[in-house]
């Protein structure tokens, strides 16, 4: 009928355009447009849904139909910089990629889990640990694990080992260890921290309230936490005299060390230089291959003179570094003492650089974690990251940060001379993450620096994190058919521990689990259950000894059934009535019993099957028990026709050994009776001719006494 009614059209949950309209008998035409939100990741799922609302309709479950349209666009990526890296060379070189990025201050990252997935990939440029939100750090591993977001961190002096990575979230999401390979051959260190406990430590740098001294003892903590258990460690504190705290050991219990440096508590004045003469006496007799010193102190030294301190540093092969807290430290003193005595010299008036700085003085004190130089580059010239770029040869770096790539990650780019990973890749869950050991400042990549291949390098990188690298052979097939949908996945790379996994997430939001089996080489399938009218959700992983190798993900929109359709023809239906039944008016009687012009076939498999076991069992006993009926019905006939053949065989042998047949009419019509009698007779004859011909024994035997008398 016609009428009038209101279509509505909703993107998700939230209704984008209604129209009124007039609806004629039959089918109608309208057009609508929908805009797809500027910050809509690519990949994602547009659910579009249309209603209708109209005068009179007395059937709501076809008011609505489902459609669902996967997003493409670039990938949305977060840069994220650290508080002392300027990072517009490598802005430049994602602008030159044509990605869409933000960049942010380690500060200011988002620290919940919905903001962060905005992004489809993070890359953090030369940032320490301690700069990032814990609820950042916290909802990493979901990100990438789970949400398969990519995350890729690029080199510094302030990342990896040195930006404390180790043992946090970081390291488990990244492809590389912050220990170094073949740690048993690792140069052994001996390192002294000085600590100064004068009165003047009880203040703050800022108005946090924790104290200078506390934040060196949180420090002298964080130290021992990276030093090996094979490194020697001591704490020797000073006023205006000095005192061992923890006198030097090995660092092979660490918790005891620690609990000892808690004990630290303030004192008077400051004296600097009995102290650090006392840590190099210590340090000399000491046989570790590396010899280190920090100190750190918020005061002005008592003398300038420590050309002894210098001398003994310089015959003992031991280094120094200091740190000066405040402006009221002596630092023209401190940076003197670490100049001349080969270390480094540290300035901070910010309470949370000082745990960074002793432990990126752990690393520093040797050679093993920062590499300064002229490295050649091993690249493996077929993998998708690297393959065709630099045809003339790779650029040469000069320095990165050493680590160690993990079991199952993918060195794609190492150092030629040393064999430390550059660029180091791997699936993580459902996510990638990436490993770029060198920096993207310009200081150790300054021979990258205006070549198109480094910008396709990074563009390569970016994709691959972001998912959108080639997927390989994979594709995935979603076929809705009434409340059942068939989901079929082919790869050609597969095995015999390979399993295929899907996700599902129904209209509601339910999330189940199935897995797909196999029905030919490469070729999974399943069927699921979806009752539900609306989007379904898939997300499909390939799987290789349970590691990921492949994911997809798809959707498929449920219509309501197929009897709610107005175009379907009931022609089907009536000939199946016809067949097996009739249509019933409002004139018949429902009790009536209907006899149908077909009826249905019955299996008889499983009654011919009793049968003959019972058939079998029958003649199992017959012959146990020799039981022999004696009239069958079913043999009678082949009895009579056996008795009328025996008396026909039967030949009366004569004297002159001619054999005559005996003549027996053959006539259909003979009774039984008379086809018995016969037999009898003639065998009742020969019997009595034997008899005849038998010798009488006992007549011999009289015969035989007659003629003796």
């Amino acid at each position: 009928y016609d009428t009038d009614a209101v279509i509505a059209l909703y993107n998700g949950s939230s209704q984008t355009a209604a129209n009124s309209v007039h609806l004629n008998k039959g089918s109608n035409r309208f057009v609508f447009s929908a805009q797809v939100d500027a910050d809509t990741d690519s990949g994602a799922t547009e659910n579009l849904r249309v209603q209708v609302q109209a005068q009179g309709d007395t059937c709501e479950e076809n008011d609505f139909y489902s459609a669902c349209s996967v997003v493409e666009t670039p990938p949305r990526i977060l840069v994220i910089s650290g508080g002392s890296v300027n990072a517009s060379a490598f802005t430049s070189v994602l602008d030159a990629a044509g990605c869409d990025f933000n960049v942010v201050s380690a500060r200011n990252v988002p620290d919940n889990i919905d903001d962060m997935l905005g992004y489809k990939s993070i890359i953090l440029v030369n940032t320490y640990i301690d700069e990032l939100p814990e609820k950042f750090l916290d909802n990493l591993e979901t990100y990438v694990k789970d949400y398969g977001c990519g995350f890729i961190c690029c080199g510094g002096e302030d990342s990896f080992a040195l930006g404390g990575y180790r043992d946090t979230v970081l390291e488990t999401v990244l492809p590389v260890e912050m220990q170094l390979r073949g740690v048993n051959e690792m140069p052994t260190m001996a390192m002294v921290m000085v600590i100064d406990r004068s009165g003047s430590m009880t203040g703050s740098a800022q108005s946090s309230g924790i104290s200078n001294l506390d934040i060196a003892v949180r420090a002298a903590e964080v130290a021992v936490d990276n030093l090996n258990e094979t490194d020697y460690v001591g704490i020797l504190t000073f006023d205006d005299r000095y005192e061992w705290q923890v006198e030097l050991r090995q660092a092979d219990d660490k918790a005891a060390i620690k609990d000892e440096i808690r004990q630290i508590s303030d004192g008077g004045g400051t004296t600097i230089k009995p102290a650090l003469q006392e840590a190099v006496r210590v340090l000399a007799g000491n046989e570790a291959s590396i010899k280190h010193i920090v100190l750190l102190t918020d005061g002005m030294g008592e003398t300038d003179n420590f050309a002894d301190v210098i001398g003994g540093c310089t015959d003992g092969g031991i280094t120094l570094s200091t740190v000066a807290v405040g402006n009221s430290s002596d630092t023209s003193l401190l940076q003197h003492l670490a100049d001349k005595c080969g270390g480094r010299y540290y300035y901070s008036d910010v309470s949370s650089d000082i745990p960074r700085i002793f432990a990126q003085e752990v690393f520093l004190g040797g050679d093993s974690y920062i590499q300064n130089g002229v490295f050649s580059l091993s690249v493996q010239k077929g993998h998708e990251l690297t393959g065709n770029l630099f045809p003339g040869g790779w650029p040469v770096l000069y320095g990165y940060i050493s680590a160690t790539p993990k079991t199952a990650s993918s060195p794609v780019i190492v150092s030629g001379e040393k064999g430390d990973p550059i660029l180091t890749v791997w699936q993580y869950g459902l996510g990638r993450t990436a490993a770029w050991n060198s920096d993207v400042t310009g200081e150790w990549t300054g021979a990258f620096a205006g070549q198109e291949d480094y910008v396709q390098l990074w563009k390569r990188i970016v994709d691959y994190s972001a998912g959108n690298a080639g997927m390989g052979e994979d594709s995935v097939n979603v076929v809705t058919v009434g409340e059942r949908t068939q989901v079929d996945y082919q790869t050609s790379d597969y095995g015999s521990a390979t399993e295929i996994l899907v996700t599902v997430m129904d209209p509601k939001g339910v999330v189940t689990e199935e897995k797909l089996h196999a029905t030919a080489p490469g070729k999974y399938t399943t069927e699921i259950s979806t009752p539900q009218t609306g989007l379904y959700h898939f997300n499909i992983r390939r799987t290789e000894d349970g590691e990921i190798q492949n994911y997809m993900t798809t959707a498929a929109a449920v219509q309501f059934s197929d009897e709610y359709k107005f175009d379907v023809s009931a022609d089907a239906y009536r000939q199946f009535v016809e067949q097996y039944g009739r249509i019933i008016t409002e004139q018949d009687s429902v009790w009536t019993r209907i006899s149908t012009g077909a009826r249905e076939s019955y299996p008889l498999t499983n009654w011919l099957l009793a049968l003959a076991v019972c058939l079998f069992l029958a003649d199992v006993a017959m012959r146990r028990f020799q039981y022999v009926p004696k009239r069958i019905p079913l043999l009678s006939g082949r009895k009579k026709k056996g008795a009328k053949q025996s008396v026909e065989n039967t030949v009366p042998e004569t004297h002159s050994g001619t054999v005559q047949r005996a003549q027996l009419s053959e006539s259909e019509d003979i009774s039984d009776t008379e086809v018995v009698k016969t037999a009898k007779k003639q065998k009742k004859q020969r019997k009595s001719k034997q008899l005849e011909q038998t010798l009488d024994t006992s007549q011999l035997l009289k015969k035989k006494d007659d003629r003796n008398v």
